[in-house]
């Protein structure tokens, strides 16, 4: 095995382990959370694989499900009436 195979295994572990991120984020509605939790785990998969992988996962999964969505201002402005 070669640098290159292994580089290969870790980003498909990284890529297996970031889907738990990416399920979060699907079903708490925050997409762009849970792809970014994917991608960070991904390379983090090619760097260390397993050792890296998992708790980057599992942290961007709990920040995902126990902490709060920011509020756009855009989305709850109020419109006054003229």
């Amino acid at each position: 095995m070669d640098v290159g195979d292994a580089i290969l295994i870790g980003l498909i572990v990284g890529v297996v382990c970031g889907l738990a991120p990416l399920v979060s984020g699907f079903l708490t509605g925050r997409v762009g959370l849970g792809v970014a939790g994917l991608v960070v785990t991904a390379i983090s998969g090619m760097l260390l694989g397993l050792l890296l992988a998992v708790p980057v996962a599992i942290v961007f999964t709990l920040v995902i499900w126990f902490t709060r969505p920011e509020r756009t201002q855009a989305r709850h402005r109020r419109v006054d009436a003229v």
